[in-house]
C-alpha cells in the first residue's frame, strides 16, 4: 500500500477569488442605513446596552448623536471610552455583550445594529485623522509600557491624555499586537489595524521601540528603575500544546502564527494551504484559522472540540459563520495521536462525555480524520522560555499575572493588562479597559505619591484609624484637585457631584463633615486656626462610594490656605490665591479644559488590599 502524501500547495484559488474572499465581513453602513438603525434605539434609561459593555460606552448617547448627524460628537463618545472603537466595532462580540443585551432583543429578536453604528460614528475620524483629544499640560513623569497591543495602547494613549510621556516596548515589527497579526483578515480590511494605531500615536508624547523583547533586549528591574511608573501588556506569547505524540510532525503548525502569516501577506494566493485541514480548538482563533484556511482553497476543513456548542469560547455567530463556510464542527472529541511519517497525513480522535459527576471522560470510541495540516488553537500561555525569570517576584495564578482592579500587580509602580492577567478574556474590548484602568491608577499614583505615601478608602464613612502622612506643602491640595478635575470628574455630569474639602486634622474622624473638635469645649465647629497647624485634604463623591481619600500634613499655616469648601469645577475662583502660589503651580492649570468624564469608576486599593467597588 502506497504511503499517503501531504497536499500542501498555494495556489489552490486564483487570487482575485481570494481577494474577493477576503473582503469586508460586515461592510459599513450607508448614512440612510444608520439613520434607519439609529432610529430603532428606545435610548433606554440605565442602559442595559451601556452596562454590558466591557469599557462603558454611552451606547445611546453616540445613537442620538447619530440620529441628529452629528458624527464628530458621537465618535468623541465612544472614543472618549474606547479608543479602540473601531477595531471593536469590527471584532467585538457584540452578540453576546451589548446587543445581547439591548431590550429590542428581547422584545423582537432582533437588536439595535450597535456594532455597525459604532463603525459607523467612528470610521470618518480615522480615514480624516480628526483629533478628538488633546495632550495635558506634560507631568514631566515617563511609564514604560511593555507590549505594543490593545492593552499597552489604550494605556498608552490615556496617560499621553493626562500629560506623561510614553515609551512603548514592542516585540513585533508593527504595534497592534493581535489587532495586527491574530484576527482574521476579512474581520479589518484595508490596513484598519495600523490606521487606528497611527491615530492613537498621533496625539503626541508616546514613542513605540519595535523588535524589543522582555527578558532578551531589557529586564523588568532595569525598567522599573529608569521609569517612574511600568505597565505590562505583553499578551500570552506560547501556544498550548495537544500533549500527544509526534507533535513535531512538518504540518502540526499554531494557528496564531499562520494568522499572523497571512495577516501580513502582501499576495494571500501565495500561502501555502492544505487539501484537508483540522483544526483543534473551539475558540475565536479556530474559527478564524478554519474560515481563513476554507476562504484560501483547502478542500476540507473540520473544528474539532472536545465538549458542547455551549461550551465552545467562540460566539454563536462565529459558529454558524464557520459552518455557513463550509467548515465541519465535530464536538464532544478530543484528539489522542498524530499519524505520519515525513508530514503529518491524519489525525486520531477520540469521542469524549461528561461522566455522572459532570467531568470529561473518554468513551474508547475513536475515529479518523485526514489531515495534511493540523491547526492547535487551544489557547496560550506566557512564553516561560522567553521569558526567563523576568516574571519573578510578580504574583502569578494559572500561569498568569495577578492584578487587583486597578489592574496593579504585586510589585508597586508596576501595573499589568490584557490577556497576560488573570482576568484576561481574550477579547480587544477588555484589553482596552485593562489600559484605560491601569492609566487612571498610574495617574493618580503618580500625581499624589511624589514624596508622599496614598491612603486610599472606600467609604468616607470609615476615617477612624486612618494614619496622616507627612506632605512637604500645599502642592497636595493642589494636585488633588488637578487629578480629579483631569480625570473628569465634576459637577452636574451624570448626576455626579465632586467636591474637596480642606479639612483641619483635628476633625472628627468618624464625622465626614469636615468640623474640627478644637475649637474649644469639644464643640465642633469649622477649624479657624485655633490650635491647628495642619490640614487633612479628602475628595469625595456624595451620595455615592468614595474614590480616592488623600490624607496628608500640609507645613503652611490654616490661615494662610483658608478652610472653605472648594470646588473643583469653579476654576480658580473658589481656590483661595494662596493655595495656587504655594504649590508652585500655575493658576492657570486649575482652569483648563477639563476632558470628557470616565463612566467607570477610578478603581483603587485601600491600605488593606482590598478595593472599591464599581459605582
Amino acid at each position: 500500500m502506497a504511503k499517503q502524501q501531504s497536499d500542501i500547495r498555494s495556489g489552490r484559488l486564483a487570487k482575485a477569488e481570494i481577494d474577493d474572499n477576503f473582503g469586508d465581513l460586515h461592510p459599513p453602513l450607508s448614512r440612510s442605513e444608520a439613520l434607519i438603525a439609529a432610529d430603532r434605539c428606545y435610548f433606554c434609561y440605565d442602559a442595559p446596552c451601556t452596562t454590558a459593555c466591557p469599557t462603558g460606552i454611552d451606547i445611546p448617547g453616540f445613537i442620538q448623536k447619530i440620529r441628529s448627524d452629528n458624527i464628530r460628537g458621537s465618535a468623541h463618545t465612544i472614543l472618549r471610552e474606547n479608543i479602540m472603537g473601531g477595531m471593536c466595532a469590527r471584532v467585538c462580540p457584540t452578540e453576546e455583550l451589548c446587543e445581547e443585551a439591548c431590550v429590542r432583543y428581547t422584545h423582537e429578536d432582533k437588536p439595535v445594529d450597535i456594532g455597525l453604528l459604532q463603525r459607523y460614528a467612528t470610521d470618518p475620524i480615522f480615514e480624516q485623522g480628526t483629533q478628538l483629544f488633546a495632550r495635558a499640560d506634560d507631568s514631566g513623569k515617563t511609564v514604560a509600557i511593555v507590549g505594543g497591543g490593545p492593552a499597552g495602547l489604550s494605556c498608552a494613549h490615556r496617560l499621553a491624555m493626562l500629560g506623561h510621556n510614553v515609551v512603548v516596548l514592542n516585540k513585533d515589527s508593527k504595534p497592534g499586537g493581535l489587532n495586527e497579526y491574530g484576527i482574521a483578515a476579512y474581520k479589518t480590511v484595508d490596513n484598519f489595524a495600523q490606521q487606528e494605531v497611527d491615530y492613537i500615536l498621533s496625539i503626541g508624547g508616546i514613542e513605540v521601540r519595535n523588535d524589543v523583547a522582555l527578558g532578551t533586549d531589557f529586564t523588568l528591574a532595569g525598567l522599573r528603575d529608569e521609569y517612574d511608573a511600568v505597565f505590562i501588556g505583553i499578551g500570552l506569547g506560547s501556544v498550548n500544546s495537544l500533549g500527544i505524540d509526534n507533535e513535531g510532525l512538518p504540518g502540526v503548525e499554531n494557528a496564531i502564527d499562520y494568522i499572523a502569516d497571512l495577516r501580513q501577506a502582501e499576495d494571500k494566493s501565495k500561502l501555502p494551504v492544505g487539501r484537508s485541514v483540522v483544526v483543534i480548538g473551539g475558540g475565536m482563533t479556530a474559527i478564524d484559522i478554519a474560515v481563513q484556511s476554507k476562504r484560501l482553497g483547502a478542500g476540507r476543513v473540520d473544528m474539532v472540540y472536545r465538549r458542547g456548542p455551549e461550551q465552545m469560547g467562540a460566539s454563536e455567530f462565529e459558529q454558524e459563520l464557520a459552518q455557513t463556510s463550509g467548515v465541519t464542527i465535530h464536538h464532544w472529541a478530543a484528539p489522542v495521536a498524530l499519524i505520519g511519517d515525513d508530514g503529518v497525513t491524519a489525525i486520531e480522535l477520540e469521542k469524549t462525555e461528561l461522566s455522572k459527576d459532570g467531568k470529561l471522560q473518554a468513551t474508547g470510541e475513536t475515529f479518523v480524520l485526514d489531515a495534511d495540516v493540523v491547526f492547535k488553537a487551544i489557547g496560550q500561555k506566557l512564553d516561560d522560555d522567553k521569558l526567563g525569570k523576568e516574571l519573578d517576584g510578580l504574583a502569578l495564578e494559572r500561569g498568569k499575572i495577578v492584578v487587583d482592579e486597578s489592574h496593579a500587580t504585586s510589585l508597586d509602580n508596576v501595573w499589568a493588562g490584557g490577556d497576560c492577567v488573570v482576568v484576561g478574556d481574550d477579547l480587544t474590548v477588555s484589553a482596552v479597559q485593562h489600559g484605560k484602568v491601569a492609566a487612571i491608577a498610574i495617574d493618580l499614583t503618580l500625581w499624589l505619591a511624589e514624596r508622599r505615601s496614598v491612603q486610599r478608602a472606600a467609604d468616607l464613612s470609615v476615617l477612624a484609624g486612618v494614619q496622616e502622612l507627612p506632605q512637604s506643602d500645599a502642592a497636595a491640595v493642589a494636585r488633588s484637585y488637578e487629578w480629579a478635575a483631569k480625570n473628569g470628574f465634576q459637577d452636574g455630569v451624570d448626576g455626579v457631584l465632586v467636591t474637596a474639602d480642606v479639612l483641619c486634622k483635628n476633625s472628627d474622624p468618624s464625622t465626614p463633615q469636615s468640623l474640627c473638635v478644637n475649637g474649644g469645649g469639644g464643640a465642633p465647629i469649622l477649624c479657624g486656626g485655633t490650635g491647628c497647624d495642619s490640614l487633612r485634604v479628602v475628595i469625595k463623591k456624595p451620595a455615592t462610594l468614595l474614590f480616592a481619600s488623600i490624607f496628608g500634613v500640609i507645613s503652611a499655616p490654616v490661615t494662610a490656605i483658608s478652610a472653605s469648601v472648594w470646588n473643583i469645577s469653579s476654576g480658580p475662583s473658589s481656590v483661595h490665591s494662596s493655595t495656587a502660589a504655594s504649590s508652585g503651580l500655575p493658576t492657570s492649570r486649575f482652569a483648563r479644559p477639563l476632558p470628557v468624564p470616565l463612566k467607570a469608576a477610578v478603581p483603587v486599593r485601600t491600605s488593606s488590599s482590598t478595593l472599591a467597588p464599581r459605582v
